[in-house]
């Protein structure tokens, strides 16, 4: 769902129902540029829209469109090959797509002309969002876990002029092992600019359990975010790590993992350097807390 302009609406969320009346996905139509894709099987469904008018409208007035992004109707594009194009109104989504290897790592560089604004976000083979960044010339590192199609969708700022020129272009690095990572233990961690602010870390459960993230550091003018994979790359838990105070217990199964983390500076910040420990917090040997009885620590 690609939103081209909305007049008089504050906050517009869209809803797609199929002909049961099952909802299969929903958004926000002002944020459009941050939308998955969704897979539909062949048949009837209807889209609601409802929103809140600007202060002292009656009415909002809506114009998107709705793309078909199956793979006959993508351009393809091939990596290390720059591409080029125009936004004709300014605010219209153009779609993309590409091959690539998991294990293999992305980096993504996307601008517009002066002025203009526009974002990107990168869609796995099930329509969700894998990665996304704002197109200011900026290079992003994205890994991969998976081989296979994916979707590089480019848009356009609903508050553009028209004719604004873009550009992008997508190259693929092997991606290095896995550092490892011991549970339990304090592991000091320093995502820089050279690595594209991320670090992947393996760790290995020798039976199944819960585990907990904690980490150590004032994430001063910095973000880290995470993300856990199981050995066949799906995503079984992410979360900002700044809020791992009030970080929820996982509960995985036996094998191996990887755990991303992602970085985001801002105001002149160029390294992040924090401690992290993945805690076990599962296990049986641990002594029980009884409820509503004190109990006295160290930390």
């Amino acid at each position: 769902l690609d939103a081209l302009s909305i007049s008089n609406g504050d906050y517009i969320y869209y809803m797609v129902r199929n002909a049961q009346g099952e909802q299969l996905t929903s958004g926000s139509l002002n944020y459009s540029q941050w939308n998955s894709a969704c897979a539909l099987s062949p048949g009837d469904y209807t889209i609601e829209f409802f929103g809140y008018p600007s202060s002292g409208a009656t009415q909002i007035d809506v114009d998107f469109r709705l793309l078909s992004v199956t793979a006959p109707s993508v351009a393809p594009i091939q990596l290390a090959t720059p591409v080029n194009g125009v936004f004709a109104t300014g605010h219209e989504a153009q779609v993309y797509r590409l091959d690539a290897n998991g294990g293999d790592t992305l980096s993504i560089t996307a601008s517009v002309d002066a002025g203009a604004s526009a974002t990107w976000r990168l869609l796995g083979a099930d329509g969700g969002v894998v990665s996304s960044g704002g197109a200011d010339g900026g290079a992003m590192t994205v890994p991969l876990w998976i081989t296979g199609s994916y979707l590089l969708v480019i848009d356009g700022d609903l508050g553009n002029t028209p004719d604004v020129a873009y550009s992008f272009n997508v190259t693929a690095t092997a991606t290095p092992a896995p550092l490892p990572l011991s549970l339990n233990s304090s592991t000091s961690i320093s995502l820089t600019q050279d690595s594209g602010l991320m670090a992947v870390y393996g760790f290995t459960l020798s039976a199944d359990g819960a585990v907990m993230p904690s980490a150590f550091a004032p994430f001063t003018n910095a973000e880290v975010d995470y993300t856990i994979r199981d050995a066949q790359g799906q995503i079984v838990a992410s979360d900002y790590l700044n809020n791992s105070d009030w970080a929820h217990t996982l509960a995985l199964l036996a094998g191996q993992y990887t755990i991303e983390f992602d970085g985001y500076t801002w105001n002149g910040v160029s390294q992040i350097d924090f401690g992290f420990a993945l805690l076990e917090v599962g296990s049986l040997d641990q002594a029980p807390v009884e409820v509503r009885r004190a109990r006295a620590g160290t930390l």
